[in-house]
């Protein structure tokens, strides 16, 4: 346990995956966190997340949600495999956006397929009400490493700094670039400070065979995005 170490005012926990909707006992861990005096939050595709859940979720003490969207029906669709997983995303949004004090933000992860409609959709989130959007990329490693279609060109890239970049001067929606690695001299002007890793200092992890890592698959959204928090824990 982390209790003797810490204060848990001090500690956001965030259940991820996965999906961390499909776990049935997730009030029921919310509510321990609580009691114990830990804030948490969800990570979520918003499949199972409509205003029934969502409240059921902020009476076990839910105090932040990140909603996954990437991109338009087609796009999105095409990366779950779920043909209604762009409506039920939606739901989720404007049952996100109409809580009062509830601390959220949308990521979008931008490739190939949905980079050309990035201006569209900010224009759609701003519609929906959404007050804070997260951008992040792929990756080249792992399965992603030998995939091209998922990575964007040099000049996507460049054009994706700028994108943010103009956004951001805009103040329209809070937009955030949340991916590791220091960009030059777009540093200070896609993301709120310089990029920085806390693994193992500030950030940990709880993986699904219990075991802690000091690196968390979200550490950039509380690094350099639009929820911030000094301390996180995330499960999953």
């Amino acid at each position: 346990t982390i209790t003797p170490h810490v204060t848990p005012h001090d500690i956001l926990v965030t259940l991820t995956g996965g999906e961390a909707l499909l776990r049935p006992d997730l009030e029921h861990i919310g509510t321990e966190l609580s009691h114990r005096g830990y804030r948490w939050g969800i990570v979520t595709n918003g499949m199972l997340l409509d205003d029934d859940k969502l409240k059921s979720l902020i009476g076990a003490g839910l105090s932040s949600i990140t909603l996954s969207m990437d991109g338009f029906a087609e796009s999105h669709n095409a990366i779950r495999r779920h043909p209604q997983s762009f409506d039920r995303a939606v739901t989720a949004l404007r049952a996100i956006t109409s809580t009062p004090r509830l601390n959220y933000d949308v990521v979008t992860c931008v490739t190939p397929e949905n980079f050309a409609q990035l201006s569209k959709f900010k224009e759609f989130l701003i519609a929906e009400g959404c007050r804070a959007w997260r951008i992040f990329t792929i990756f080249p490693v792992g399965r992603a490493a030998d995939d091209d279609s998922l990575q964007l060109s040099t000049t996507q890239y460049r054009e994706l700094m700028e994108f943010i970049s103009k956004t951001r001067k805009e103040g329209r929606i809070r937009l955030a670039y949340a991916c590791e690695g220091f960009l030059g001299g777009y540093e200070a002007e896609v993301r709120d400070n310089f990029f920085g890793c806390m693994a193992g200092i500030g950030i940990a992890g709880i993986r699904i065979d219990g075991s802690i890592s000091g690196c968390t698959s979200i550490r950039a959204h509380f690094n350099q995005g639009n929820i911030h928090h000094d301390n996180l824990w995330e499960i999953w």
